[in-house]
């Protein structure tokens, strides 16, 4: 018995020794390796590597809805906003033996309706409302380069604690140019840089005014145009000299800016301007200078922070802050701002620039760590052309050759204007902010104007007699928001 035991246990250890050597003669699959995404720590918190590569990205975004009120001119216009904003960033960076290689992307799509801006349907009795995808960033840095759109080398406080656009130095709307820039870094906190930039982002020309057509076919004299561009010949030269240490930041700048008329002035045949020749306005460049400070005051609270700016412009409003929409009255025709213009034309074809500043604060403060305060304000002057404030024109009722009479008020104005608000928000977990704002803005001509919101009081007599408008000596606006935003 113990015999055949023995026999059987041999003969299984034979047979698996036998299997064993065949199994081991079979070819065997490895796994495929897993890429598993990797926490990428050189640029900040959010960064991961491409799989595959070694270029870290961050994906991040915005959700925003806001609620406005602002006081109407008109019946007709409107007295609500109501506004749905998404963003999406994507920012891509790769180290160089040149330096850090970033790339980065911002879209955003954004559902305006009421005093946002949106066009009023009024014949139809529609809604105004519009929805806008607007590429608002895509720009290459290396090396010291930045390549597309971006931010202008000229902006400084950019609207950085209001949510209302203030006049500020920089173009409140938001509509970034098209750069090529070079920024040199000396070290400490100190770089320069030299930034040529797209002309059309910073064009502001207000509404055109020609001869007037008599009921015979005569033209009288001259009114005051403002300014036409023609074709871009020239980039806008901006340059700046920033600091950027502990303590805060700090920025000189400055800006040319090419003013290319394509105006056309046609002969006077009557009048007290008769004789002049026809004339096409010479080529002119205006200029803006800025100089910013901001300055941390961790003193009086984690996160507080205060702005301080002043700028300067010379044919070149927009670096004030004021667009071809007017900035003073958004959503509203404002009655100066509505034919604001870097320059007007003179009858003999001269181009005369309209000069300005402003100067411009703004404080953050946090009263806990979930509730945070803005308060900001603006002041600043606006001066045109003398010639621009007045218009030649015919009297109501006028026969056909009449001479033509100055009507003071009928075009443009020197005027101050300032604004103030404030706003509070609560953030009662992170990335999430619920506020409100409150902002209030007037501007104060040196005369009496015609209001151009308004309707014509008496029409005029005539193709070339003159209605009869409304006249105000003050424009002010107030306006109230609620915002609720989610960041990630």
């Amino acid at each position: 018995m113990k015999l055949v035991k023995s026999l059987l246990l041999g003969s299984a250890a034979g047979i698996a020794a036998v299997s064993g050597a065949q199994a081991a003669d079979l070819p065997v699959r490895k796994a495929a390796p897993v890429e598993y995404v990797r926490v990428c720590t050189a640029y900040g918190a959010g960064f991961f590597y491409i799989p595959g590569t070694d270029t870290c990205l961050r994906i991040s975004g915005r959700v925003r809805a806001e609620y406005r009120w602002q006081d109407s001119e008109t019946r007709v216009g409107d007295t609500l906003g109501w506004r749905a904003r998404a963003r999406l960033n994507l920012d891509a960076r790769t180290a160089t033996a040149y330096g850090t290689l970033r790339t980065f992307i911002r879209y955003e799509l954004t559902r305006n309706s009421g005093v946002y801006g949106a066009v009023q349907q009024q014949a139809s009795g529609g809604v105004a409302q519009n929805l806008t995808v607007d590429l608002n960033k895509a720009f290459i840095q290396f090396a010291g380069i930045t390549a597309g759109r971006a931010t202008s080398f000229f902006d400084f406080y950019a609207n950085d604690l209001n949510w209302g656009g203030l006049p500020t130095g920089s173009d409140t709307y938001g509509n970034d140019p098209v750069v090529l820039a070079y920024t040199a870094s000396f070290g400490a906190g100190w770089s320069a840089t030299i930034s040529l930039e797209d002309p059309a982002s910073r064009r502001v020309t207000g509404a055109f005014f020609g001869p007037l057509v008599g009921p015979a076919g005569v033209v009288y004299p001259f009114i005051p145009q403002a300014h036409i561009y023609a074709g871009q010949r020239v980039p806008e030269v901006v340059a700046n000299v920033r600091v950027d240490q502990a303590w805060g930041s700090a920025q000189l700048a400055g800006a040319i800016h090419q003013i290319n008329s394509s105006n056309l002035i046609a002969p006077n045949p009557v009048g007290p301007l008769a004789g002049l020749p026809a004339v096409i306005p010479d080529t002119e460049y205006g200029f803006a200078i800025s100089a910013g400070l901001k300055v941390n005051l961790p003193m009086i609270a984690p996160g507080d922070v205060l702005w301080l700016q002043g700028t300067y412009a010379d044919g070149a409003v927009n670096y004030l802050g004021f667009g071809n929409a007017g900035t003073l009255r958004q959503g509203g025709q404002n009655p100066l701002v509505a034919n604001l213009s870097d320059a007007y034309v003179a009858p003999n074809g001269d181009v005369d620039t309209v000069k300005g500043w402003n100067i411009t604060a703004a404080l953050l403060h946090y009263w806990t760590p979930q509730i945070r305060q803005s308060v900001f304000g603006t002041y600043g002057q606006l001066e045109v052309p003398g010639f621009a404030t007045s218009a030649f024109v015919v009297a109501p009722g006028a026969p056909a050759g009449a001479p033509a009479t100055v009507f003071p008020g009928s075009f443009a104005a020197d005027f101050d204007y300032w604004q103030i608000g404030t706003n509070l928000i609560w953030s009662p977990v992170r990335d999430l902010d619920i506020g409100v704002e409150v902002l209030y803005r007037t501007i104060d001509p040196n005369r009496r104007v015609i209001d151009l919101t308004s309707a014509p009081i008496a029409p005029g007599v005539g193709v070339a007699a003159a209605p009869v408008f409304r006249t105000i000596d003050k424009d002010d606006a107030f306006e109230a928001r609620l915002r609720i935003q989610r960041d990630f």
